[in-house]
């Protein structure tokens, strides 16, 4: 049983769906239900204590007399992140070769007089980025953002829509394991 939240998914365990919720009293589910709804789906790291020792990387919630074990997964901003370094890195790699075939760095070393350490380093780098551009090494890169931003997508996307939105999704997620 999964339920959508606005920036949070809930998934609970099988064993919570099939043995601890059925055992507690109507009212309780409903406590329990209203402290998700309200805390976990709103901000879960606010109102969550973080565990020690052997539960490190899960937090728990005290919702009434019962206390609610839950993990934050970051995947989406994990591959958002990812996604914006690899498509930084290969804008910066074509400004500099545009820099470079438009003599701009030759500007820079003319136009300042300590310039010339900044202008080898722009110059080194401008090749580096003109073999990158110029090989299949570029290539992989767009291919690793492009796998990053459909991911992200994928993510993004059942975080409105719910995770069975796309065959993508569902594939992120059993990636995932969720």
């Amino acid at each position: 049983m999964k339920k959508l939240g606005v920036d949070y998914i809930i998934k609970y365990h099988w064993l919570v769906i099939e043995r601890d919720i059925p055992k507690l009293p109507y009212s309780t589910q409903v406590q329990v239900e209203k402290g998700i709804r309200e805390k976990l789906l709103i901000s879960p790291e606010r109102f969550g204590r973080p565990l020690r020792k052997t539960l490190k990387g899960n937090r728990r919630l005290r919702v009434g007399d019962y206390r609610i074990l839950y993990r934050v997964v970051e995947a989406h901003s994990f591959w958002a992140n990812i996604t914006t370094w690899v498509y930084a890195l290969l804008a910066l790699a074509y400004l500099l070769v545009l820099a470079d075939r438009l003599g701009w760095i030759g500007v820079v070393e003319q136009s300042w007089s300590n310039a010339a350490r900044l202008s080898s380093v722009l110059r080194r780098a401008a090749a580096w980025a003109d073999t990158l551009t110029q090989s299949l090494g570029g290539a992989l890169v767009a291919l690793v953002g492009l796998i990053a931003l459909t991911i992200t997508g994928a993510l993004g996307g059942s975080l409105i829509y719910g995770p069975a939105v796309d065959p993508i999704v569902e594939l992120v997620y059993r990636l995932y394991g969720f």
